[in-house]
């Protein structure tokens, strides 16, 4: 049976997505908004009354900001409205973004200072020439590995998010193999496409129907589980495709999201995503049917619904935590964080808490626990040692190898390769 988030964790973990502007310098065929936004709202809400929404947000008791757009890099004023966030009581201040600004060492420290937690790229491809014709920026790629490495050095927490299509979707377990092994980012979002905004222009090209994407994915999922790893979550999935897998399916339990347009309107996503979705007789037998939020209703006009077939019995979670093989090179984000904060010394269990508050490599959407979670794990794979103090315990890091300290893992075959130049 899937491990149900508490009640307590779902207030803990509340978000609030600001989307400040359409605005972007990318134009990604398979972008779920319409261009000629673009043109109607050039510099979206503006800072002031960004700010006004940021505080009302804080004020209804969003401790999570998500900043997206469009793409929010290319307002003037995103150092400043981080800053403010910062300020106001958000510890966690998410920047949705295609990356290309980031590689710019002088913005990125900016927004570091400013008090920018995570980073979630939109990368769409294992090679240059894939995402860089996806987004139509030449160069979009070798920025974002740049910017991948400036932001590293700033601790800041990273992720990817990938929207899948007819370019990426054969390459799909190259990307993973590339990001991970290469640039050690362990947080992904696999993202079925909407059909709506510039992708009904595209998807006579780039759309697939998902019975040709489950199969890549899955072979995605494996790589992930052979590595001992967390899974990507999975946005616009639903569990019949992939019974076993609902716990990492987003919008399955809950979205906990409120987003607020460059308009000014404000919408609670649970709430609004419902409006789309529609639930076919055959889904009636489904042992999933009380909880499945339906098919998108855009998705459905185009391909039908054939692949959806009920599951009559629920299948046992496939989901499986972190490996605790000391063997495993792979940290996540949660296990960097911990090692990060160790290496200035000895913590007990208090220091390193408040300690991970303060450092944006700590942001994890879920809380303190999870950084706890993540120094057990540590300690149970022998790269940290626990002992008890009074009443108390105290964490220690083991004296790390190179090649630990320095992150590197290398696998042969199947490596992805990346054109830098």
């Amino acid at each position: 049976m899937a491990n149900l988030p508490t009640a307590q964790v779902l207030d803990e973990t509340r978000c609030m997505d600001l989307s400040v502007s359409y605005a972007c310098n990318a134009k990604c065929l398979f972008c779920s908004q319409d261009f000629a936004w673009r043109k109607e709202d050039p510099a979206g809400m503006g800072f002031e009354k960004a700010c006004k929404h940021v505080f009302a947000g804080y004020r209804a008791g969003y401790r999570k900001l998500a900043i997206s757009g469009g793409d929010p890099t290319v307002l003037p004023y995103l150092d400043k409205l981080v800053r403010f966030s910062r300020k106001t009581g958000f510890e966690s201040i998410r920047l949705q973004t295609n990356g290309v600004r980031l590689a710019d060492e002088a913005y990125v420290k900016r927004l570091m200072d400013a008090g920018l937690t995570t980073v979630k790229f939109s990368i769409h491809g294992a090679d240059a020439a894939t995402h860089d014709r996806l987004v139509a920026i030449p160069g979009a790629f070798n920025k974002c590995l740049k910017a991948i490495e400036l932001l590293r050095k700033h601790h800041c927490r990273l992720g990817i998010n990938i929207v899948l299509n007819t370019e990426n979707i054969d390459s799909l377990p190259d990307f993973f193999r590339f990001f991970i092994h290469n640039l050690q980012i362990t947080t992904y979002t696999i993202i079925y496409p909407l059909y709506s905004g510039n992708m009904i222009e595209e998807a006579g090209g780039i759309g697939l129907p998902l019975e040709k994407a489950v199969g890549p994915v899955l072979k995605s999922l494996k790589i992930f589980e052979d590595l001992g790893l967390e899974l990507p979550t999975l946005l616009h999935f639903l569990p019949c495709l992939m019974p076993g897998y609902e716990e990492r399916m987003i919008g399955w339990h809950r979205y906990n999201a409120q987003v607020v347009e460059p308009d000014g309107s404000a919408r609670d996503l649970d709430t609004t995503v419902k409006k789309h979705k529609l639930l076919l007789d055959s889904c009636g037998p489904c042992a999933y049917r009380r909880r499945c939020p339906g098919i998108d209703a855009k998705y459905h006009a185009r391909f039908g619904g054939a692949i959806f077939k009920p599951v009559l019995e629920k299948v046992p979670s496939r989901v499986r935590p972190p490996s605790l093989d000391p063997r495993r090179r792979v940290l996540t984000e949660n296990e960097r964080c911990v090692v990060a904060l160790l290496r200035q010394g000895p913590l007990t269990t208090g220091q390193l808490l408040a300690a991970a508050r303060r450092f944006p490599l700590c942001q994890d959407c879920r809380g303190g626990p999870a950084i706890v979670m993540a120094a057990e794990w540590l300690a149970k794979m022998g790269r940290v040692a626990r002992r008890r103090d009074g009443g108390r315990y105290v964490w220690n890091l083991k004296k790390e190898s190179k090649t630990a300290r320095e992150g590197s893992f290398r696998k042969g075959g199947g490596k992805a390769v990346a054109t830098r130049g």
